[in-house]
């Protein structure tokens, strides 16, 4: 007669490997807007003062994350960190 212990090991032997977690993407839109809507979010915010890095590059990263959530903050918006369709209207890009 098998054993608990015995028949733990035979389900786990024959349990279905566990997936492994997907890297994750950026929590903002980069998939949503192009690299070149990228390029004037990031060059509207250095105008405004929000971006001071020399890397403009319409890549989206955290740094530009971080320029979008503190822009939302100074207008009293939800500061998500994303380009949504009010922050970009805040921000005067079409």
């Amino acid at each position: 007669m098998p054993t608990a212990r015995n028949q733990v090991r035979a389900v786990s032997a024959t349990a279905s490997p566990q997936a492994q977690p997907q890297p994750q993407t950026p929590a903002a839109a980069p998939g949503a807007i192009s690299n070149d809507m990228v390029f004037k979010v990031q060059q509207r915010l250095r105008d405004l003062g929000f971006y001071v890095r020399d890397n403009i590059d319409g890549q989206w990263g955290p740094n530009t994350s971080a320029a979008v959530r503190n822009f939302q903050r100074s207008k009293g918006m939800n500061a998500s960190g994303q380009p949504d369709s009010a922050t970009l209207a805040a921000l005067d890009i079409r």
